[in-house]
Formats: structure tokens, C-alpha cells, sequence
């Protein structure tokens, strides 16, 4: 059964926008490739908050992402660099019409 995770990331100043950039970047490449992934989408609304969805075969494979480089690199730096975070994820059951 697929796996849906959400993120919200707000960014505490404009200062740390360039080196967040340049780590979701690279995280978003990755997930894009990584083994498992279904899909993965970013949304930059106004502001400093940031939305990523992605969708995992399973959760094994959205753990796997999460521990690998350069994903795993980023998260530490979020406790600087956000004043804001928030993640849910759950299976995403077939729906019958």
C-alpha cells in the first residue's frame, strides 16, 4: 500500500534561503530517483514556507531515502535554519466508486 508524506518547512530568516535551497535541491533529485519513490512534488508558495509531497511504495523505502545522503545531511541543519516544521505521513488506501 502506497505511503503519502507531507513536510512544511518555514525558514526562520532569509539568510538561511540559500543554503536550504541548495539542500532541498538536492534532496528533491534524490527522492525523485530513489528506489520506491511513486512521486514527489514541491510547492514554494509566498514567503518563507515550503511543502513537499511525495508518495513511497512503502515505508521501508521512504525510511531509506530519509537515512541516505544527501537527505540525511539536511535534516540536522533544520533546527537552525526553520522556526516552523511539521510531517505527517500514512498509507494511502484504493478508493472503490
Amino acid at each position: 500500500m502506497p505511503l503519502v508524506a507531507v513536510t512544511r518547512l518555514r525558514i526562520r530568516s532569509f539568510r538561511f534561503l540559500l543554503p536550504f535551497a541548495w539542500h532541498t535541491w538536492r534532496s528533491f533529485r534524490q527522492a525523485k530517483h530513489a528506489a520506491g519513490s511513486l512521486g514527489v512534488k514541491l510547492r514554494i508558495p509566498e514567503g518563507l514556507a515550503f511543502w513537499t509531497l511525495t508518495v513511497w511504495q512503502d515505508e521501508s523505502a521512504m525510511n531509506a531515502f530519509r537515512i541516505t545522503l544527501p537527505h540525511r545531511d539536511a535534516m540536522p541543519k533544520l533546527l537552525e535554519w526553520c522556526d516552523e516544521t511539521a510531517v505527517v505521513h500514512g498509507n494511502q488506501g484504493s478508493v472503490n466508486q
